[in-house]
């Protein structure tokens, strides 16, 4: 039984028809996510396509981020990130696998966001795939340099990365 502070009334041809606040914010809130995935081009219900990546959900709160090829990554694309993160997640604690396509770029302001606490405010834990010797010195620099918060380890397959993964979201489900 839900309990309404406030209802607010709207009229059309003298009919009064009221509204809990409560639902009108919570439906306000669900058309933001829907359409404010910030930039997000394509949303599915476990896929969703960004101008700079695709994110899917391929387990049980493991999402696959893949670059596109020759992408750029600024803040702005680091927030598309978060965004489809969020949603696909549902707002649960989720991992992240990432693979980066050939020729991808993050800019130092998009490292830094990245590896920030708000950017990883519930992510459980990051698996950072190294497919060549350029993504391996690019991986090890950001993992030296930039310190993320949070969980964050790397693998040379992506097997590997998700069994890793699911070891991470089985231990924090467990431990709540």
């Amino acid at each position: 039984m839900a309990v309404f502070a406030e209802q607010t009334t709207f009229t059309k041809n003298k009919c009064i028809i009221k509204f809990p606040i409560s639902l009108i914010f919570s439906s306000f809130i669900y058309l933001f996510y829907y359409f404010s995935a910030v930039f997000v081009s394509e949303i599915t219900k476990k896929h969703i396509r960004t101008s700079a990546a695709d994110l899917k959900l391929i387990d049980d709160n493991i999402i696959l981020f893949s670059t596109h090829k020759n992408a750029v990554f600024g803040l702005n694309e680091m927030l598309e990130v978060r965004e489809a993160n969020i949603i696909l997640s549902e707002g649960r604690p989720y991992c992240v696998i990432m693979e980066a396509g050939e020729f991808t770029e993050f800019t130092a302001e998009a490292k830094t966001a990245s590896a920030s606490e708000e950017h990883t405010k519930n992510r459980i834990a990051l698996a950072l795939i190294k497919k060549n010797l350029a993504t391996k010195i690019i991986v090890d620099l950001y993992l030296k340099l930039q310190k993320p918060v949070g969980k964050t380890k790397s693998f040379t397959t992506r097997k590997e990365g998700l069994n890793w993964l699911k070891k991470m979201r089985d231990a924090y489900y467990n431990d709540l």
